[in-house]
């Protein structure tokens, strides 16, 4: 069942990658009308609880990762870039390791 399933989106690979640009670009197109539909005074209550909250748990706010997290939080789409890129890398140093170790040469049978 897996295998037929594989076979079939591997013959229909081009429509495969269509559809998940649309839907990543409809992801990220939601994404940003939520954020701007919603209302500064939102925002800045969401804001005001997570300081609260890292307040409460004594976390340091002014330190170069957490004004990074934060910048993070204000890009509409961040991570959902985030998380396609990441996984883009995964597959990619995925290949280079396994290519490394499981891969023979073309004439290995031959032997």
């Amino acid at each position: 069942m897996l295998a037929k399933t594989l076979e079939f989106l591997h013959r229909r690979l081009k429509a495969v990658i269509v559809v998940c640009v649309v839907l990543l670009v409809a992801v990220m197109a939601a994404d940003t009308a939520l954020r701007m539909t919603s209302s500064p005074a939102e925002q800045g209550e969401s804001v005001a609880a997570a300081v609260e909250h890292g307040a409460a748990a004594g976390a340091v706010e002014h330190g170069f990762w957490a004004r990074a997290y934060h910048l993070a939080e204000t890009l509409p789409v961040f991570w959902t870039l985030f998380g396609v890129l990441g996984c883009v890398l995964l597959v990619i140093v995925s290949k280079g390791v396994l290519a490394a170790f499981v891969a023979k040469r073309e004439d290995y049978y031959g032997e």
